[in-house]
Order: C-alpha cells, then sequence, then structure tokens
C-alpha cells in the first residue's frame, strides 16, 4: 500500500476556511507562526498536517510566539518628556 501524498492548501483555501482575511494567513506564514512552502516567486503553499496543527494551536487558546523588543531588558522608554 502506498502512502498518501500529502494535501497542500493556499492561504486563500485556509482563509475560507478559518473565515479569516487572506492576508491574515500570509501574516502567520511570514512571522513564521505557520508553516509553508514556496513553490516559484508567487506561489505558497501549506501542508493540511501544519495548517491542522496551527488552527488546533489558536482554538486552544496557545499565544503566537512573542515578539521581541526592540528595547533592552530591563531598560524603560519615556513615551513623555519629564515635565520641568
Amino acid at each position: 500500500m502506498k502512502p498518501s501524498a500529502p494535501k497542500f492548501f493556499t492561504p486563500q483555501d485556509l482563509a475560507e476556511q478559518w473565515g479569516v482575511h487572506r492576508k491574515t494567513v500570509l501574516r502567520a506564514i511570514r512571522r513564521g507562526d505557520l508553516p509553508a512552502v514556496r513553490i516559484g516567486p508567487q506561489t505558497i503553499r501549506v501542508t493540511e498536517v501544519d495548517a491542522a496543527i496551527f488552527y488546533a494551536k489558536r482554538a486552544s487558546g496557545v499565544p503566537a510566539r512573542s515578539r521581541l523588543s526592540s528595547v533592552a531588558p530591563g531598560r524603560q522608554v519615556e513615551h513623555d518628556p519629564p515635565a520641568a
């Protein structure tokens, strides 16, 4: 028995399934939260397994990867100039 080939989705397919805009899916791919394969200059595909894992994490409330701050740890940033 041959193993079945993996199923691939376009960002548009996933956007329609999940009820979000295509750009939302593309942002998740660009951030690295949703693994994808680039096939050519404008063709992106996501495997069924990666899409299912991503969706399950979001549905269970697992937060997205934390973004690194541009401020050094322990350093405070002043938003308003100090009063004179």
